[in-house]
């Protein structure tokens, strides 16, 4: 099985609109697949074809990236042809047919390993960027206003986010907003935080 992306690489990838193709191998077929997040799409994939799988775990064995509207054009091209997302053949050749209905349409192709290692590298700048805002006192405006918020939700008896689930936030919405911008937690980027509307 291919290393899946973290939730906070899932995010990033679905932030920036890139996903994979990805084959499964099972029995005699392989499954082909879309996603941000391979791992949430292959459980529904695994309940979908139950009676193929018989509670063995989906194995995801090539993924490719690309642009998600490009991947999901590329798939249906190649589930169109085919008639169904469950490809009678084996990986090599399921892997051709990706790679030729790609090219064909003149879209690029990332491996897997190669984007695993960007998005991995963009959000350890922002957790890093994020814990060193924090320790030296940058995030003051975020803290102060992460303070208000959660007192005025006590007082109202509101629901409330903890820090961890606000930072977390903080660190998706920084992934959009400009790099090296930590510091200058502006309005707009603590509305997107908080969920104002």
């Amino acid at each position: 099985m291919i290393p899946l992306l973290t939730p906070d690489q899932v995010h990033y990838a679905m932030r920036f609109q890139i996903a994979s193709i990805y084959l499964a191998p099972i029995g005699d077929v392989v499954l082909l697949g879309t996603a941000c997040d391979i791992g949430r799409s292959t459980v529904a994939l695994a309940r979908r074809y139950a009676t193929l799988f018989r509670g063995k775990p989906v194995d995801v064995e090539w993924a490719g990236w690309c642009n998600k509207s490009d991947a999901g054009r590329v798939a249906y091209t190649i589930t169109r042809g085919n008639g169904s997302d469950a490809l009678k053949c084996d990986l090599a050749t399921a892997i051709g047919q990706v790679v030729g209905t790609a090219e064909r349409y003149g879209v690029r192709l990332s491996g897997h390993d190669a984007v695993l290692a960007r998005v991995g590298a963009a959000t350890q700048r922002i957790a890093d960027r994020t814990e060193n805002s924090r320790v030296n006192g940058t995030m003051a405006a975020f803290n102060s206003e992460f303070r208000r918020r959660r007192l005025e939700a006590q007082k109202t008896g509101a629901k409330f986010p903890t820090y961890s689930v606000a930072t977390s936030r903080l660190k998706r919405a920084l992934a959009a907003h400009a790099p090296g911008a930590i510091g200058e937690a502006s309005s707009d980027l603590i509305a997107r935080v908080f969920f104002d509307d």
